[in-house]
């Protein structure tokens, strides 16, 4: 922990202040408003960027993931084992 740190202390006693400081980045990244004042329609708009703009796979989910993965991008995929090592080998159409 951090010396000195007290239980229910938050992160913000131990940030420093900087008026730069980037008012939740993401949203901004994801909604391209880099300045202003975030709105409920922005953080709308950024979750509709992530439902329609990515798939996500889980390292602890690796078949499951690489199955959404295979039919997401249409792949052809041989996978094999070779000496205890996952290798995918995939052809994209």
């Amino acid at each position: 922990g951090i010396r000195g740190a007290q239980i229910g202390d938050t992160i913000d006693l131990y940030t420093p202040r900087v008026s730069m400081v980037e008012n939740n980045w993401m949203t901004r990244f994801l909604t391209g408003k880099m300045g202003g004042e975030l709105t409920p329609d922005d953080e709308a708009l950024a979750r509709e960027v992530l439902r329609t703009k990515t798939i996500v796979g889980l390292l602890s989910k690796k078949a499951e993931s690489m199955r959404r993965f295979k039919e997401y991008f249409h792949w052809k995929m041989d996978i094999r084992n070779r000496n205890n090592n996952n290798i995918h080998e995939i052809e994209t159409e």
